[in-house]
């Protein structure tokens, strides 16, 4: 099974993410869901990630950042970025 980290600073997107994809049906489990890029730097440190899904937009550290500083972390990690941006 992946192992699938969230990332959104919006708590509805992120709650919607975990609740509405058939995650498990697809072989993958969200081992956590975080609301900022400091947080996910930390879950990174300390756990194996194969799939990083975040936010392009957030305050602080952008997505985008966030996926330069999970790469240096795990070089594997595979990235998905998502965006509510209007």
């Amino acid at each position: 099974m992946y192992k699938v980290l969230l990332a959104d600073d919006e708590i509805l997107d992120l709650e919607g993410m975990k609740s509405f994809i058939p995650w498990e049906d697809l072989g993958m489990k969200v081992i956590d869901s975080v609301n900022n890029g400091f947080a996910a730097c930390e879950v990174l440190e300390r756990e194996k990630v194969d799939i990083l899904v975040t936010d392009v937009r957030m305050p602080n550290m952008t997505g985008l950042e966030l996926a330069q500083r999970a790469l240096k972390l795990q070089e594997e990690l595979r990235i998905i970025f998502v965006s509510g941006y209007q």
